[in-house]
């Protein structure tokens, strides 16, 4: 075979191997062996040289600095090219997510609003989540690379003469010298030469040898510096590869719900979308310098479980100043932390508020006392009123606020709720009936000479007088008496003041007439010496024992009647005052005082929401805004003081549908929905919930309870998983590995293991797989099973192998059908379970913030 022939020979035999794949796959590992046994040969040489090398490296300035040019090197190249590469990250971004779609990524969003860039398993507009392992293509990994390209070019650089001068000390030890033999023939004499020949001779072969060895040793530098380069750069690329192999490895993971939730959920997603970008406007606009009042800590269940607005593990749930106005409802158990979780940790924050007004009230009488503390603690106790019958306490003159009809629907409302009709209402509203018309006469009776003069304990228009009236009828008739001379005096005194010309005396009159012969004082009159006293004895005697029912108690409780039922203005507050930036302690405990202390104190609120109602009239018609001096009203067990009449427009089941416009804020705690809606009514009880828009639900037991929070927390597509390494969503991955694809990181931080020797034994066992920078890409859900595939080595050994690998691609489809299939269902966000698992000092809390409502169980922060 002639010479030519053998390489052509050679070419023929690689090229027809590299139609195999089996044979590609050989050669290609048989290449990369080259540069991994490379890898391990540095490997072996670091562990001896590593620590002077980095030594020298340390101290010497260019060689420090060597592996910021790598980085600035590699940086330089980029910016040759587009998008990602030049590091232009905000047009590929704006080209990705243009910003009129999605305006909440180019804006500073809130923290406790602030969501994942992540929906449905990928990134927020479909992007894949492996794209993101590039983020840890970073100056730091760069610039490790550079530098563990050069420890390992300058280790290259010493073991190259090192390994040399041990193999020419082997050599050495392998050649024999032979012997110097002197020509001479025999029985002749020798042959001399002069000196200076021999000087020039030995001259001359020297000179030759230096200068045949200084090119050798040049020579030999030069390779050993080409090498250690060569080996520098080799090591530079593998460092990449092996790094970004190892940060992209969590990325090419991907959950289930990119394959299943991701296709056939973008309806939900673009509401979701659509409602974020609203909310985040709103939080950064008009509501951007309202304060926040924090509920608790979110615990990322609901975002698990499929709902894209709620917040992340440890995210804050707050209210903003809106959204409180649109008033929280709390449930709990008895001693299950309302008080101690919810209602204390809201007045530090709203007592911090300096504008803020508050009306504190609950039925224990037990509130009052952390609340002063806490606005102790706040530096404003010089704001602080307390209401009650204690010593430096005040009273209110009830009636001095409230008309007759509004009196009148409270003690109907509360008859009505006591049962005291055996839920009839026929007795509570006559018994009402009856009080109406005797307060409207006690107050025209109050405006005549008589009643003047009797203006003292009690005064005439008050409500005890107006009890005591309807229990004596001599004390009714004669008032009504009172009035009918009084309006007679005035009709004369007209006539009087009209002849003698006296204006100002005439319009007396005619004040005093518009009092004593109004049209709501003349239909009382006429009842009571009419109707109610020609009425049957039996009905009368049923209407008094109603009225009596609710008024007795008040004969042995003088404190409280004289502070609040006599119409006194001694020693007594005005609830304006709340609503102008005090805070208003009721003290009255409805479980010691009974019935009349819970008579007393829905009376009370209920003059807050006519002093609401009437500040609200003079503000707007001043172009004011009632909200600019805010009012907080906080009620524990609302059930025992909410009232429920439609007709005053001053009950609960009214009053808070409205209230916002008022400046009122509510916040209402409860133990049960049962216990709501049996002192309410369920229609009454269900419309005063809906009014509370922001509700948290602490543990209970009580079923009407727990139904109506899972109602309320709605359901949500679950994807299920069942196998190793799998997951149904990046939140829930998140919750259980603490994985996340936007985990801080540092860009100058060097990867862990860029600071040993073993790095190099790692780098050569990746370069046995690839030996070029590659990308990350998502993982199939399961690999192909080849272990039962044959190696082909004849025609029927590959017909054996593709019909292997034709099974193996079947079952591999076979178990990603069933995998995408099985586990998919819609699930309810709260279970009655979880109200059992969450234990103490958590709570589901359905919050509303910025217009929308945010929901998880949360973590409390409780204060004793």
């Amino acid at each position: 075979m002639t010479g030519w022939l053998i390489p052509v020979v050679i070419v023929a035999l690689v090229a027809l191997a590299l139609l195999f794949a089996p044979t590609r796959r050989i050669l290609r590992k048989a290449l990369n062996l080259i540069p991994a046994l490379a890898l391990f040969v540095i490997g072996l040489a670091a562990y001896v040289l590593w620590k002077p090398v980095n030594w020298l490296i340390a101290r010497v300035a260019f060689l420090a600095s060597a592996g910021d040019r790598f980085a600035a090197g590699v940086e330089r190249i980029g910016a040759r090219k587009t998008g990602l590469p030049a590091g232009d990250r905000e047009a590929v971004a704006r080209e990705l997510w243009p910003e009129d779609r999605y305006p909440f990524l180019y804006s500073q969003v809130p923290e406790d609003i602030r969501r994942p860039l992540w929906e449905d398993g990928k990134l927020v507009g479909g992007q894949d989540i492996p794209w993101m392992a590039d983020r840890h293509f970073s100056t730091g990994l760069t610039k490790a690379a550079g530098q563990c390209g050069l420890a390992a070019a300058l280790i290259a650089l010493v073991a190259q003469p090192l390994l040399l001068l041990a193999w020419k000390g082997v050599a050495s030890q392998d050649a024999t010298a032979a012997p110097v033999l002197l020509e001479q023939f025999p029985n002749e004499a020798p042959a001399y030469v002069s000196g200076w020949q021999v000087w020039q001779a030995v001259a001359a072969d020297f000179a030759a040898s230096l200068l045949g060895g200084a090119m050798t040793m040049l020579g030999l530098l030069a390779a050993w510096l080409l090498i250690a380069v060569g080996v520098g750069i080799l090591v530079a690329v593998a460092a990449i590869e092996h790094w970004r192999r190892e940060a992209s490895a969590p990325y090419e993971v991907i959950s289930k719900d990119a394959h299943v939730r991701w296709p056939y959920r973008a309806e939900a997603r673009e509401i979701a979308r659509t409602g974020y970008a609203r909310q985040v406007a709103h939080a950064t606009g008009y509501l951007a310098d309202s304060p926040l009042f924090q509920v608790g800590s979110g615990t990322g269940t609901f975002r698990v479980r499929g709902d894209l607005a709620a917040p992340s593990k440890g995210q804050a749930l707050a209210l903003d100043g809106e959204s409180l106005f649109q008033h929280m409802l709390v449930f709990g158990g008895t001693g299950d932390g309302k008080t101690t979780a919810v209602l204390k940790p809201l007045l530090r924050q709203v007592f911090a508020q300096p504008d803020f007004g508050a009306y504190i009230t609950d039925a224990k009488g037990v509130l009052w006392h952390d609340a002063e503390k806490i606005a102790a603690a706040a530096g404003r106790s010089g704001d602080v009123l307390r209401i009650g019958t204690g010593t430096g306490e005040l009273g209110v003159n009830i009636t001095a606020s409230l008309a007759p009809n509004h009196i009148a629907a409270v003690l109907r409302s509360v008859l009505t709720q006591v049962g005291g009709a055996q839920g009839d209402s026929f007795w509570p509203d006559m018994a009402a009936n009856v009080m109406r018309h005797a307060l409207t006469v006690g107050r025209a009776y109050a405006a005549t000479p008589e009643g003047e003069a009797e203006a003292k304990r009690p005064h005439p228009s008050s409500l005890w007088w107006a009890y005591q009236a309807v229990l004596d009828e001599k004390k009714l008739q004669a008032a009504c008496d009172a009035i009918s001379r009084a309006n007679i005096a005035c009709l004369e005194g007209m006539k009087e003041a009209s002849a003698a010309g006296d204006q100002d005396a005439y319009m007396r009159h005619v004040d005093r007439i518009r009092v004593l012969a109004a049209s709501d004082v003349a239909a009382s009159l006429s009842y009571v010496t009419a109707t109610w006293k020609d009425m049957a004895k039996d009905t009368k005697t049923g209407i008094t024992a109603n009225i009596s029912q609710l008024m007795d108690g008040f004969a042995g409780a003088r404190e409280l009647r004289e502070r609040f039922l006599c119409g006194l203005d001694e020693d007594t507050a005005n609830l304006d005052a709340p609503l102008n930036g005090k805070i208003a302690l009721v003290t009255l405990n409805t479980m010691e005082d009974g019935l009349p202390a819970r008579l007393v104190a829905i009376l009370l609120k209920t003059v807050l929401y006519r002093e609401a109602r009437r500040r609200e009239a003079a503000l707007k018609k001043q172009g004011g805004n009632p909200q600019a001096k805010p009012c907080l009203v906080m009620m524990d067990e609302v059930q025992e003081l909410a009232t429920v009449d439609p007709a005053s427009g001053l009950s609960d089941a009214t009053f808070w549908n409205v209230a916002r416009s008022t400046g009122i804020a509510g916040v209402f705690a409860t133990q049960t929905v049962a216990a709501l809606t049996q002192a309410m009514g369920k229609d009454a009880a269900d419309n005063f919930m809906q009014q509370a828009r922001s509700k948290i639900f602490l543990r209970s037991e009580d079923q009407a309870t727990v139904s109506y929070a899972c109602w309320l927390a709605g359901e949500f597509e679950r994807n299920r998983v069942f196998g190793d390494g799998q997951w149904e969503s990046l939140d829930q991955r998140e919750l259980i590995s603490g994985w996340s694809p936007f985990a801080p990181l540092d860009d100058d931080a060097p990867p862990p293991d860029a600071d040993g020797a073993g790095f190099y034994f790692a780098a050569a066992r990746g370069f046995l797989n690839s030996a070029a920078i590659g990308a990350a890409t998502a993982k199939p859900t399961y690999a192909p099973d080849m272990r039962f595939v044959p190696d082909a080595t004849d025609q029927a050994t590959q017909l054996a192998a593709l019909s292997a690998q034709q099974q193996a691609a079947w079952r591999q489809e076979d178990r990603d059908r069933q995998y995408r299939a099985e586990g998919n269902a819609m699930t309810p966000a709260m279970t009655p379970a979880d109200f059992i698992a969450m234990g103490r000092w958590h709570a589901y809390a359905h919050i509303q913030r910025a217009g929308i409502a945010r929901q998880d169980v949360v973590a409390l922060t409780h204060e004793f």
